[in-house]
Parts: C-alpha cells; sequence; structure tokens
C-alpha cells in the first residue's frame, strides 16, 4: 500500500528524511555517527528499491497513535507499544523513534528483516496491550477504510476429537454418548472392541488434518491501495465486530500475491506494566520512572532479583526452565538475559549446556577453548562460539559460506520451524555441498576452511533446528523483562496485583498470590466498601523482606470481584458505579437496593467475605438474604419495591431476632476459618484469607519431608519433598526421544523442580495426572548452583477432614494473616 503525503512530497522522500532526522539525534555528535550514517543510507536503499517506504511510515504512524490514545505521565508514548522480532533490527525504525533498541550497540542484523535477495515480504511485529489491541485494528480500519483492511485467516484442522465427534454426529450417535467415550478412559478402554467404535474411529483418522473452518490469524492485518477483494477473495467474520477476514492465509498465498501483512498483537505484560503504573499513580506518589531503561538495567535491586530466580511474574523470565537457566549462568545484566533467553527455545537447547559451561568460566577470567575458525569470532564472541539466535545460521551460511542472502535465508527459515515444508534427502545433500564448498572456497575469508572444518560447521548449522529468536526479538522482550523485573523489586505489591488482574502469567493466580505473600505482602479480605473489579496494589512503608507471614511492610493487595464465580461483569461495574455515586453501602439490604445484583450473586459475594463489615456473620446474612428474597416474592415485585416500604425499629428488632435464634442453633466449629478458605477456593479458585502453604505441613504426609528451601543443604542425598503443584513440562531426551517431565512444587519456604526421567515417568505417570498435594522421594543433585530432586516415588494426596485437623489449621491461619480481627465470618 502507498500512504498518502503531502502535495509534492513522496513516500520514500519522507521517509528519508524523517529517519535522517532520527539519525542526527539519536547519534549526532558521537562516536557511531559515521558507522550508523552508512548503515542508515542501505537501509533506505534497499527500502526504497523493494517499494517498501509507504509501509515503513504506515507502521510508525500505528506506533505513534497507540502512544496519543494509551499514553500518560507515567506510562510514556513507547511504553504503550513494543516493535519486536526482526524488525527491530532495522535502523530506520530506530531512527523513526518506533523501535527501542539500538541496532549500532546491540550489533543488529537488518538483512535478517529486509534484503534484496528476501523472496516474501517482511512484517513488523507490533505488540499492544492485550486489552488494547482491538482498538488499534479500529483504528486501522477507520484510518485506511473497511473495504481496504482485512485480517488474514488461519486455518482450522481437524483434531482427533473433533474429527470423532464430527464422524458420530453424521452417524446419528448422542453427544453424551460421544462425550463418555472421549473424555472417560475407562469407557473408551471397556468398548475398544466395539466395530462401531472402530468404525468411527476409521472415519476420524480419514478427517483428521483436513481443514475445517476459516479462523482468525492473532494479529496479521493486509492493507490495499483498493478494495481488498480485488486481489483475495474474503469474507465477512460475523458477530460484534463483523470484521472483513481473508481466504488464504500467510502460507498458501498471501506473499505470492504480494500482499504486505501488518501484525498487530496483544501482549499481557504491556497492560501490566500499564496497571501497576495505574496503582503507583492513584496513590499519589511520584513517577517511578520505568521508562528509563538504562535505569533499569543498572539497578542493584532489580540485577540481583533477575539473578536469584524468584522472577513470578516477570515477563519472559518467569518459566522454571528459564529461571533455572538464568541462574546455572549467573545472569546479572540485560546482554546476558538476551542470550539466555533465546538459549531456552527449542533449537537453542542442545547448546544451553556448553554456553554455561564457558560464560562462568569467561566470568572468571577463563578461556579454555577456541574458535572453530576465525571468521566465526565477530558472529559468535557474545556467545562464546555458540549459535544462539537465528541470525546466526543466516550470518555463517553468507558471510562464512558465502551463499546469497536469498539463500542463506531459506536455510535459516527451514532450520527454524520448517514451515516452507521440510527439506528432502537430495534437498538437503544438494545444500550441504554447497555450504561446505563454500566454507572451503569463500574469497571474503582471509583463510578458507578445512573440509573437516566445513562439515563440522554444516553440523552445528543443521542441528540448530526447531523454534528460535532472531536476537533483535529477544532483546525487544527483554527490555520489557527489565521493566517489568525493577518494578517487582520496588513496587511488588502493585505490580503482582496487576499480573492477577490481567490474568497474565505462566502460573495459576494462586502461586502470584503465594509469591506475594513470601514476599511479606498482605492479601485483604473482599469487601463491598473497598474492592473494585480488579486486583489493586498499594505500597507499604518497609522493603521487601523474605518472610513468610502476611504482614504489611512492603504493601497490601486488595483483591477484586472478577474472579468470582457466577458474579457477572457488569454487576461489578454497576457496583463500583453505585458507590462512587452515592458513598458506601451501610448494609446488605442497601447494597440489593442499589445494584441489580441476582439472588446467587448475592450469596456468593456473602460466602466470599464481601460483606463482613457490616459485623454480622456468613449464616447470618445469608438467613437476612432469604428473608429479603421471600419478601419480595411475596408482594410479587423487585427489588426496588422492597426498600419502598418504612424501616421502623419494630421491622430491625425483628431482623436482631430471627439472627441471634440462628446463631444460638449453630455451632461455632462449623466456621472455622478453613472452612471460610475452601469456600473462597471454590469461589474464586483460590484463597484470600489464608495461605494455603502455611497449613501445608499439618497434613500428615508432610512428616519428614524436606523444606524447598533448604533443599540445597542435602545435596547428593536421597530425601522426601511435600509440596501443592504450581506446573509441569515434558521434554523428549535428545539421545533416545523419550519423554521426560519437569514438576515443580511449593511449599511455604519456597519451590522445588522434580525430575522424572523416562523410567520414572512411564512407572509414576498415572499419578502424575491427580492434582496433589504432591509427596515426593528422590535423589537431590546440583549443575551450577541450581537444585533439583531426581524423582524415584510420587504419591499424590488429598485434603480432607479425617486428613487435617481443620480447627489447628484455621488457627495456623488466624496467626499467620493480619486481617484476622477484620474477618467475622464464623459465630
Amino acid at each position: 500500500p502507498r500512504i498518502d503525503v503531502p502535495p509534492g512530497e513522496t513516500p520514500e522522500g519522507m521517509l528519508a528524511a524523517r529517519a535522517r532526522a532520527g539519525l542526527a539525534a539519536n547519534y549526532g555528535g558521537g562516536k557511531d555517527f559515521a558507522r550508523a550514517a552508512e548503515i542508515q543510507e542501505m537501509e533506505l536503499g534497499v527500502i526504497n528499491k523493494l517499494g517498501y517506504a509507504s509501509y515503513f511510515l504506515m507502521v510508525q504512524e500505528v506506533y505513534q497513535e497507540a502512544g496519543k490514545i494509551f499514553g500518560n505521565e507515567f506510562r510514556r508514548p513507547k511504553d504503550c507499544s513494543l516493535l519486536r522480532g526482526s524488525a527491530a533490527n532495522s535502523l530506520t525504525f530506530y531512527n523513526l523513534g518506533v523501535g527501542r533498541l539500538d541496532p549500532i550497540e546491540h550489533n543488529l542484523y537488518f538483512q535478517r528483516f529486509l534484503n534484496e535477495d528476501r523472496a516474501s515480504p517482511p512484517d513488523a511485529d507490533l505488540d499492544f496491550g492485550w486489552d488494547e489491541r482491538e482498538r488499534m485494528l479500529d483504528h486501522m480500519v477507520t484510518r485506511f477504510g473497511r473495504e481496504r483492511v482485512a485480517v488474514t485467516c488461519t486455518f482450522q484442522h481437524f483434531r482427533f476429537k473433533a474429527a470423532f465427534r464430527e464422524a458420530a454426529k453424521v452417524f446419528g450417535y448422542a453427544e453424551e454418548e460421544v462425550t463418555a467415550v472421549l473424555n472417560a478412559r475407562d469407557s473408551y478402554q471397556r468398548r475398544r472392541d466395539d466395530s462401531a467404535i472402530r468404525m468411527l474411529e476409521g472415519w476420524a483418522a480419514r478427517l483428521k488434518g483436513r481443514p475445517r473452518f476459516l479462523g482468525q490469524h492473532p494479529g496479521g492485518l493486509i492493507v490495499t491501495n483498493e478494495p481488498i477483494w480485488r486481489h483475495v477473495g474474503c469474507e465477512w467474520s460475523g458477530g460484534e465486530k463483523n470484521r472483513l477476514i481473508t481466504q488464504i492465509d500467510m502460507h498458501s498465498g498471501i506473499d505470492e500475491l504480494g500482499l504486505i501483512k501488518f501484525d498487530l498483537l496483544g501482549n499481557g505484560s504491556l497492560s501490566v506494566l500499564r496497571d501497576a503504573l495505574g496503582h503507583i499513580r492513584r496513590q499519589g506518589m511520584p513517577d517511578p520512572g520505568v521508562w528509563d531503561l538504562q535505569k533499569c538495567y543498572k539497578d542493584p535491586e532489580a540485577n540481583a532479583l533477575m539473578n536469584s530466580g524468584h522472577l513470578r511474574g516477570v515477563f519472559y523470565l518467569e518459566s522454571p526452565a528459564q529461571m533455572r537457566l538464568n541462574v546455572k549462568a549467573d545472569v546479572k545484566t540485560f546482554d546476558e538475559v538476551i542470550v539466555t533467553s533465546s538459549l531456552i527455545r527449542p533449537a537453542g537447547t542442545a547448546y544451553a549446556k556448553t554456553y554455561v559451561e564457558r560464560h562462568r568460566k569467561h566470568k572468571r577470567g577463563v578461556k579454555d577453548w577456541d574458535y572453530l575458525h576465525p571468521s566465526l569470532e565477530p558472529i559468535l564472541g557474545d556467545t562464546h562460539d555458540v549459535c544462539a539466535f537465528q541470525e546466526d545460521v543466516t550470518k555463517i551460511c553468507h558471510e562464512v559460506a558465502g551463499l546469497s542472502y536469498k539463500r542463506a535465508d531459506a536455510v535459516r527459515k527451514q532450520m527454524n520451524s520448517q514451515h516452507d515444508g521440510p527439506l528432502s534427502t537430495p534437498e538437503l545433500r544438494a545444500l550441504a555441498a554447497e555450504f561446505v564448498n563454500g566454507c572451503m572456497t569463500n574469497p571474503r575469508l582471509e583463510y578458507p576452511l578445512s573440509r573437516g572444518q566445513a562439515l563440522e560447521l554444516w553440523a552445528r548449522v543443521a542441528s540448530f533446528t526447531g523454534f528460535s529468536f532472531c536476537k533483535s526479538h529477544s532483546a525487544s522482550y527483554a527490555q520489557l523483562s527489565y521493566q517489568c523485573v525493577w518494578l517487582k523489586a520496588h513496587y511488588p505489591a502493585e505490580f503482582i496485583a496487576a499480573v492477577i488482574s490481567n490474568n497474565h502469567g505462566f502460573y495459576r493466580r494462586e502461586v502470584y498470590l503465594n509469591e506475594a505473600r513470601r514476599l511479606g505482602i498482605g492479601i485483604r479480605p473482599l469487601d463491598i466498601n473497598r474492592c473494585e473489579s480488579r486486583f489493586v496494589g498499594e505500597s507499604g512503608t518497609g522493603k521487601t523482606n523474605e518472610g513468610h507471614g502476611g504482614g504489611t511492610g512492603v504493601g497490601v493487595i486488595h483483591p477484586g470481584f472478577l474472579h468470582l464465580r457466577s458474579f457477572g461483569a457488569g454487576t461489578g461495574e454497576a457496583l463500583v458505579r453505585a458507590r462512587a455515586e452515592d458513598g458506601p453501602f451501610r448494609d446488605l439490604e442497601d447494597f440489593l437496593r442499589r445494584v441489580p445484583a441476582g439472588r446467587q450473586e448475592a450469596e456468593n459475594l456473602i460466602l466470599a467475605g464481601a460483606f463482613d463489615g457490616f459485623g454480622m456473620t456468613h449464616p447470618e446474612l445469608l438467613f437476612h438474604l432469604d428473608g429479603i428474597h421471600a419478601s419480595v416474592s411475596m408482594r410479587g415485585g423487585k427489588n426496588p419495591a422492597l426498600f419502598e416500604e418504612a424501616r421502623g425499629a419494630s421491622s430491625v428488632e425483628a431482623r436482631r431476632n430471627r439472627a441471634a435464634l440462628l446463631r444460638r442453633s449453630l455451632r461455632a466449629e462449623d466456621y472455622t476459618l478453613m472452612h471460610r478458605c475452601l469456600n473462597e477456593k471454590r469461589l474464586f479458585g483460590y484463597m484470600l484469607s489464608g495461605n494455603p502453604l502455611e497449613v501445608l505441613d499439618l497434613h500428615p504426609e508432610a512428616r519428614d519431608a524436606v523444606p524447598a528451601g533448604d533443599l540445597g543443604r542435602h545435596k547428593g542425598r536421597r530425601v522426601k519433598v511435600f509440596g501443592h503443584y504450581v506446573t509441569e513440562r515434558q521434554h523428549r531426551v535428545a539421545k533416545s526421544g523419550r519423554l521426560m517431565q519437569f514438576l515443580t512444587l511449593e511449599d511455604r519456604s519456597g519451590t522445588v523442580d522434580v525430575i522424572f526421567w523416562p523410567d520414572m515417568l512411564d512407572k509414576w505417570e498415572e499419578q502424575l495426572l491427580e492434582g496433589g498435594p504432591f509427596a515426593v522421594w528422590g535423589k537431590v543433585t546440583e549443575e551450577w548452583d541450581a537444585f533439583s530432586l531426581e524423582a524415584e516415588r510420587v504419591l499424590p494426596v488429598q485434603y480432607t477432614p479425617n486428613l487435617l485437623n481443620f480447627d489447628v489449621a484455621s488457627m495456623r491461619l488466624q496467626a499467620s494473616n493480619p486481617w484476622g480481627a477484620e474477618i467475622r465470618a464464623y459465630a
């Protein structure tokens, strides 16, 4: 597409003027100006030759529009969107103010994004907050016209279960019977010999993998000059947005038709950053200046947190595998994060061990290895002769083997994802021969590689297979990671509240609440007169500590209503609005008069503790709620009619008498704090009034278990650990191809990574399907300061009244909860 420009100007001229102005601002008078100017002119030449000047200007316009819409004094425009992927390699984008990553400083490779030999058009990936992306899509449609903008489709294919259901539907089977066959393992095994089931399985096998329906690409957008259906078949999506969708996807014709894709993607962590800054702003605190990336990179507390592995909630770095690799590599800087966050991807995992060994020696000033060939040092110098990024393959193919950019990029794409289809054996042989011959004859090398070196280098390139990142992608995401880790180090309550509110992150919400408690953040009870729809964090007066109580030294988190079961978002909005307009609610009746809540919604609010501030127990409130609804039913009216009647002293006295009778008829032990916590677990999926990790050791199976935080003291010994399930990950062992599993467990002292090698996974896989908690016996191992437990036996257990003393548990929870005096949920 060509963008509109003022009379007398061209997109090419406008792009050049803006890029050169940015060049002067970014590098003028500096030591890198001459090199940057040379690269800038080279890029402009390639961009103009290929006809992409308008594309660059359109990306700039979208980026700037996001800053105008979403920015404020705390959230700067550059924090409203993120340019990532290979587009961030471009000095032109950097000088246009779109990219935040300096390609000169980080030695980024423009040819990975765009070169004269590239067969397919480029695409720039722009991330927006997950809940802001739709607004940017709307902007694109408004700006360029509904008939000129279409979302790229995706082909959704049949998987086995869907194929089985479709086949069964054709043959008249009931949905309930199909569900029983598919989901109930025992039922399925009992009926394996059923000829009808075998017939349906046969049809499902034939349907599997075939196209089922069109979906929408999560970010891909195409803009044309004329109505888009003149270039590609389209259809309307229907629904509220009713967007125009192509009938060809990005792998089956978009590139061949010459259509350029814009990627507008949702990123939950940009929303987390926004909300955390919003929590700080609403407290009247000064701007934390998280937009200053250099401040974030150099902050001792942020780097200490990065090195410790305590990164839950931190975008891009919080998975157990990534945290473990960062600990092993002794990561403490932005540049180190760039490398490790790419090595953790499938293509890089085979090289991660070599990198860690060499990098730890490098930190001690030791280098006991040599580059395979001197030509590799400029390419792999920062990674100690290890391939870590996609462009490492491209650079080796082009600069060492002398392949054209087009041929080198084809190799990179094949090794990265094979989305163009796997190379056949003859093609691989031909490519290997071309590569080896090029390494031995490339005239640009000071001296060529020997045949043995060339073959070894090809083996490296050919083994760098599977998904991987380009350097600019890792670095762009690492910038956002550092902003997040800085916020967690200095404003942990605000940060974790934002993570939970956005349903963002690698872990379940309960894990983030446990992380908050471990940091000393207090979790307030739900309060109808204090809480909002989303979680809100407030800073305390103390510094972060490693205590496990519920102190408020580093702040508090006020829970929101958004996760409450059977509680509508509209009711939550009406609740907050009514409170803002007419002040706090006086009692349950006042709430029901002002908020259109249903009977189930009101009951769930009661059981979640939202009305505890009114001085009545949950049974009393439920009794009161029944009386209100009974009165409404008898009058045949709606809630507002009920409250038009006078509220005399006699009616108040009657309610008090009913409540007193009920209170005397109830046994106090039926309403312990532990029962309240279990109610919260049922209604929210997590506990608010108590830390479940505080009572973990009351379970009989916790006896003789080693705390997760003490695992390092038992290196080489066989021990037992006991903890709640956090997450799991399966991985194939390189040599055998068999599955192994990493299981992460948590107790109040910390977390432990449990390794199930293939034989142990085969033995205990059935037990691991249970939800836990788990007791695990095994041997403690250590690798570069990272401790794990190699499992030998596992036992899943459950919390049940006959195993856990709820009275003792309640006392333990009460003692650990700083808001215990405010919780009046039991008789």
